[in-house]
């Protein structure tokens, strides 16, 4: 029942009023309370209600001569759904006007991550406070290091792995870690580490965290390699893969459903994990409440 009430949440037929008068009247336990808290009249809140359960199809509230005698199994069901999107709604709506955000914010992103949901969130932000000004600048993790250790940048989200010597040569001053995810080693077609003579290698340009990880990898198991096709793009990376033309290394999350992960099994060795980083650089109330949202925004991503 709980997965039927929640399809019928998303019935385009369904407002916020409807909502909010089934929550106030199962909790006030009567529509004269509920029509007093709510500011409207009964007559407008049975019929809000009626609208609501011809939704639903079922009964919500038990009615006894006029009043209400407790929830139906239905509407015992549905309340807890409705209960979290109003507790939802409101927490994103008090979000938001506690924010209020004016100034000029350079945020740096990586290319090497698909920041399309990201994106959309900075966009709605800034839909909200038309105060704030926002110049993205999107490069390799360790460009963005450098302008930002530079002072170049007020706030970088940047990629990184355990060998990665960036992070132990610049003095970060406030990072927050975001995620960490696996990284593998990915082809078209199984192929056996110990039979290749020189790998041929799909990736970034230099200064990528995933390029940087391999490179230390083949060096230490004494492989030797060399660069079949070099991209900054995310996409033309993924399709030369599918297009067979060598092997690269990806995150878990960005690996198509036609890439085949090479595994310790094929005698690849073992990659580092990716870490997803934010460094504030920049101090002030805006750089804080920025890095906040992303910090929220990206929760919700995983």
């Amino acid at each position: 029942m709980n997965d039927h009430c929640a399809v019928i949440l998303s019935d385009r037929r369904l407002t916020l009023e409807h909502l909010r008068t089934f929550a106030c009247i199962a909790a006030e336990g009567s529509f004269q309370a509920a029509s007093f808290k709510l500011n409207r009249t009964q007559s407008a809140l049975t019929q809000s209600l009626k609208h609501l359960e011809d939704i639903i199809g079922s009964p919500l509230v038990l009615r006894i001569q006029g009043h209400i005698g407790g929830l139906t199994p239905e509407g015992t069901r549905l309340l807890p759904l409705v209960m979290d999107i109003l507790l939802r709604l409101d927490k994103a709506l008090s979000y938001i006007r506690e924010t209020e955000l004016s100034g000029f914010i350079r945020l740096g992103v990586p290319d090497d991550f698909n920041i399309t949901d990201i994106l959309s969130s900075i966009s709605y932000l800034l839909s909200v406070n038309p105060n704030l000004k926002l110049q993205v600048v999107s490069a390799l993790s360790d460009h963005l290091l450098y302008l930002i250790d530079n002072n170049e940048l007020d706030i970088a989200i940047f990629k990184h792995t355990v060998s990665v010597g960036a992070l132990n040569r610049l003095a970060l001053k406030n990072i927050c870690h975001l995620w960490t995810e696996p990284l593998h080693w990915v082809s078209r077609d199984i192929a056996d580490f110990n039979r290749i003579e020189s790998i041929p290698f799909v990736g970034f340009p230099q200064g990528c965290a995933y390029r940087s990880a391999v490179t230390q990898i083949l060096k230490e198991n004494d492989k030797d390699f060399f660069i079949v096709y070099e991209s900054a793009s995310y996409d033309n990376i993924k399709i030369a893969i599918s297009s067979g033309l060598g092997i690269s290394s990806l995150p878990q999350s960005s690996i198509w459903k036609e890439h085949m992960i090479l595994s310790f099994n094929n005698h690849f060795p073992v990659l580092p994990p990716v870490h997803l980083s934010m460094e504030i650089r920049t101090k002030g109330r805006i750089y804080t409440e920025f890095s906040d949202f992303i910090i929220k925004s990206l929760s919700r991503l995983r």
